[in-house]
């Protein structure tokens, strides 16, 4: 029978909860405060935690803290009044596996307890998971060696099994749907992943195609039907370009969220669902909020946990191991032999500043691998714009070849380094990495320079 430590301070709300848990078959201990909890935890046997995050005396945060140092094979889900979101937002993004608002939906809850205790040993799979992705710069059938996305792939996995709403916000192509389905994928959740892209309908067609209608809703409604938000009952609901929803809209989609509850169109019955949400976007919500475009309630209400991607002009260090994989799979698909990119041709790409992002690189290569007739892609098989690119002083290439993502790294890094005369910072910068990335990825590879003083660091 596993173990479940509840850590609240109202004695009302915490016997209520126990005895609601205890009828689903746990074992239960109470503790009225944060360091009641932690004595509970060092002489009993617990496997989940739940916490308020305001206590007396140590608060919910600073429990956690001392239960991921001390005790990190424990789950911990943290409870929260709405109006402490933020602080459960960084309780999530310090190790915590989920949180829940109060009052607390005993439904929801319990759900969450089995996931919670599923990934008991979540701790470890999160620290095995980063490993891999530092390792292999690649992470969910995304590519990144730099801060900027190792940031990003880190706060995945830690988000990643909470029921929390997530806003992705960057720019068109910057691989918003990717980090979506990474998300789904690394989540507890057994349901389906249901994407819906706001632009693909228009402003009549969109409550239909997320309710649903009864037979006799309008005059197209000949029979019954469930809507995109039914289908993800039990899993992720992802909406894209949320910038593009209608005002009178979003006062249905608010409701879903909060009261995970909703009707058809045409219905009288109320649909009870279980849908963590993700939202995505290119525009400025905070300036549509601003223009009376946008609801400021439902916006707060998604933006719990918020992603932000950078554009690929801020990482470009990432354009070669980038080209190298869109080679590859470009030329399969096209039945092609291509598998080198000259050096002027890689020099272009990465001068040009790339304002589709990875989307319009990946295009370009592909075009670049129809009309190359031999094995290797130059200036001439780009397009005008790109080949019109005025190339930058600073630019560093490579050959792309059959190397592995981790072998094109070592080999920018040190043709980089050369170039730079050893210059540490000058490196950095060109790499568009920070400076204890490339001290580490220096001791990593056993490049040149790596025993020579860090003097060069503030030049």
């Amino acid at each position: 029978m596993s173990s479940i430590l509840i850590i609240e301070d109202d004695k009302g709300a915490r016997m209520a909860l126990s005895r609601a848990i205890e009828k689903w078959g746990y074992k239960v201990l109470q503790a009225g405060n944060g360091q009641e909890g932690l004595k509970k935890l060092k002489s009993k046997d617990v496997d989940l935690v739940l916490s308020d995050i305001q206590l007396p005396g140590i608060n919910g945060i600073e429990v956690l803290e001392r239960i991921q140092k001390e005790h990190p094979q424990v789950s911990v889900v943290m409870m929260t009044a709405f109006g402490s979101v933020e602080k459960a937002v960084k309780a999530v993004k310090l190790g915590a596996i989920d949180f829940l608002e109060k009052p607390l939906d005993l439904s929801i809850l319990k759900k969450i307890i089995p996931a919670s205790l599923q990934t008991k040993n979540i701790q470890e799979d999160r620290k095995k998971l980063l490993s891999e992705v530092k390792r292999t710069n690649s992470f969910e059938g995304m590519i990144g060696s730099g801060e900027k996305m190792q940031e990003v792939f880190e706060t995945i996995i830690k988000v990643a099994p909470s029921r929390a709403t997530v806003l992705i916000t960057g720019e068109t192509g910057t691989g918003k749907e990717l980090v979506a389905r990474a998300l789904h994928r690394l989540s507890n959740r057994n349901g389906n992943l249901v994407t819906v892209n706001l632009t693909a309908f228009p402003d009549t067609l969109i409550e239909d195609e997320l309710f649903g209608h009864d037979k006799g809703a309008h005059s197209t409604a000949f029979e019954d039907r469930d809507g995109r938000l039914a289908e993800a009952d039990a899993g992720t609901f992802f909406l894209d370009e949320l910038g593009e929803i209608p005002l009178n809209i979003q006062v249905k989609l608010l409701r879903v969220i909060e009261q995970r509850e909703f009707q058809r169109l045409g219905a009288n019955k109320t649909h009870k669902v279980d849908i963590r949400f993700i939202a995505a976007t290119h525009v400025n919500l905070e300036q549509k909020v601003r223009d009376g475009q946008f609801r400021e309630d439902l916006y707060y209400r998604l933006k719990v946990l918020q992603i932000e991607l950078p554009p690929l002009r801020e990482h470009r260090e990432d354009i070669p191991p980038l080209v190298q994989h869109f080679i590859r799979y470009h030329s399969e698909e096209n039945n092609k032999k291509v598998d080198h990119i000259s050096e002027e041709a890689l020099n272009l790409l990465n001068s040009y500043d790339w304002p589709g992002n990875i989307r319009e690189l990946e295009r370009a290569v592909e075009s670049a691998i129809v009309m190359c007739e031999g094995n290797t892609l130059e200036p001439e098989h780009f397009s005008k714009e790109i080949q019109n690119t005025k190339i930058k002083g600073d630019v560093v290439t490579i050959q792309v070849g059959s190397s592995s993502l981790k072998e094109v790294e070592k080999e920018l890094i040190r043709c980089t380094l050369i170039k730079t005369g050893g210059n540490k910072t000058k490196t950095a910068k060109i790499l568009g990495i920070g400076i204890r990335t490339l001290y580490r990825k220096i001791d990593e590879y056993d490049l040149p320079y790596k025993n020579e003083k860090k003097s060069d660091e503030t030049e």
